[in-house]
């Protein structure tokens, strides 16, 4: 029996055109980290934008979360969430990445799901989406829309 390709994961359904900012270059990844952080925050009652960063901070430290195509998905796991929240950032001259010499960030999607072990799978279908998702092509090609609008109605038809 043949394997069935994972479903579809609806990225617009945990983003928002105003959790989209488009940066300039110059910044430093955690910078971008904490440009987000407060956007993400705001929609959750009980953790402030300081908590929300150290933990996010706290989990790119273990491991940074970069990948070659110029995607960064800083994350975390909280008890709090009861699902997916996430805010995006764009930098279209893109930042280097001091852990990994060489790469050019262009894409920071940051996001908390919920730390409930039954959300696991589907933290796992949404890491495996957004780096499906936001390959060179698409961040190249979001990366040159003029408003958050132009760029969650492209990443909603993704």
């Amino acid at each position: 029996m043949a394997k069935q390709p994972a479903p579809r994961f609806n990225l617009a359904s945990i983003l928002s055109p105003e959790r989209i900012l488009i940066l300039e270059s110059g910044l430093s990844k955690n910078t971008v980290i904490e440009r987000l952080s407060p956007l993400v925050a705001a929609q959750l009652p009980d953790i402030s934008p300081e908590q929300l960063l150290g933990k996010i901070m706290q989990r790119e430290a273990g491991i940074s979360t970069t990948l070659d195509t110029g995607l960064c998905i800083p994350h975390a796991r909280l008890e709090i969430a009861r699902d997916f929240l996430g805010a995006l950032a764009l930098i279209p001259g893109g930042i280097a990445e001091p852990v990994h010499g060489g790469v050019t960030i262009k894409a920071v999607f940051l996001f908390v799901s919920p730390s409930d072990g039954a959300f696991f799978q589907k933290h796992l279908r949404l890491l495996a989406a957004l780096s499906s998702a936001f390959q060179p092509v698409f961040i190249d090609k979001i990366s040159s829309l003029s408003s958050p609008e132009e760029i969650f109605a492209a990443v909603s038809a993704k």
